[in-house]
């Protein structure tokens, strides 16, 4: 055998133990990252309608909050981030109230009150969103006559994700949002290993196909933004470190977006430039509620 055929059979053996070594940790690791989430997120004093759909094979279960007399119209969808649950976001559901918006929330797939034995993946966020909307749409937009997204975290990758594929979304906010799957399930093995956290990568993206398709894992933030006129505004926290404003979030690729999306970056960290345990970021809402009047109303 000649001497160069050894060699090329010896780097497909070495590449091809690389690839197995990287792939087999993944579904485990994966499964682990993804496992169900529950949480008692308290009871609220706000008066509310619980309400049922199906994402794929599992219920969910979301909550419509009525404005009442201050009703102005207009129905913000509140999507949450990883390792949350609707509950979680109540005193922004409050402020919006208060604003006159409605609001519909909801546990995604794996968390809170709806069912599903596991989160199943980055992107399942995206199947439940258009779950919601279809509910929203079946409940006539709870008689509001337009209908906007608010996503935090995951919820800010879907809402932005959502806009090339969904009809009759007037507007949308992401809060310190991620970009796409990938970078999400990247972030914390390149944080912990730096670039030796990547041998990882082929086998994260061959294990989200599998599950959600290769369109799935490759969409983006960015792109879906610069396929739709949806109107966007993408808030980002200054200090945010789990979704940072220089790698991984919406904002870290502020220079690919069509300059129709707004940017802002404010003070605050991943969480409290939406809310903390004394209450809602009154700057962020304020934000959000001009903007959704002026895009919605």
């Amino acid at each position: 055998m000649k001497k160069k055929t050894v060699i090329i059979i010896l780097a497909v053996v070495v590449l091809l133990h690389v690839l197995i070594a990287a792939f087999l940790p993944t579904p485990i690791v994966y499964g682990a990252l993804f496992s169900r989430y529950d949480a008692d997120a308290g009871e609220t004093e706000l008066s509310r309608e619980k309400t049922e759909f199906a994402s794929g094979k599992n219920v969910l279960t979301g909550y419509h909050y009525g404005a009442g007399d201050e009703k102005n119209g207009i129905l913000v969808v509140i999507v949450p981030g990883f390792h949350a649950v609707q509950g979680d976001y109540s005193p922004v559901v409050g402020a919006l109230l208060e604003e006159g918006f409605d609001v519909f929330t909801f546990d995604p797939t794996g968390c809170g009150e709806s069912e599903g034995s596991d989160q199943i993946g980055f992107p399942q966020i995206r199947e439940d969103i258009a779950a919601c909307l279809e509910c929203v749409g079946e409940n006539r937009g709870f008689g509001c006559e337009s209908v906007c997204l608010l996503g935090h975290s995951r919820g800010g990758y879907g809402v932005c994700c959502m806009l090339d594929d969904c009809e009759g979304i007037s507007a949308a906010v992401s809060v310190g949002g991620i970009n796409s799957a990938m970078e999400a399930v990247m972030s914390s093995p390149s944080n912990v290993l730096g670039k030796a956290g990547y041998l990882n990568y082929p086998g994260l993206w061959i294990w989200q196909a599998v599950l959600f398709g290769g369109g799935a894992v490759n969409d983006s933030a960015v792109s879906s933004i610069n396929s739709s006129d949806t109107p966007v505004l993408i808030i980002q926290g200054a200090d945010d470190g789990s979704v940072t404003p220089e790698v991984s979030s919406v904002y870290s690729h502020a220079n690919e977006l069509d300059e129709s999306a707004r940017v802002e970056l404010i003070p605050g960290g991943h969480v409290d430039t939406l809310y903390t345990d004394e209450g809602v970021n009154a700057d962020t809402i304020a934000l959000v509620a001009e903007f959704f009047r002026k895009n919605a109303g």
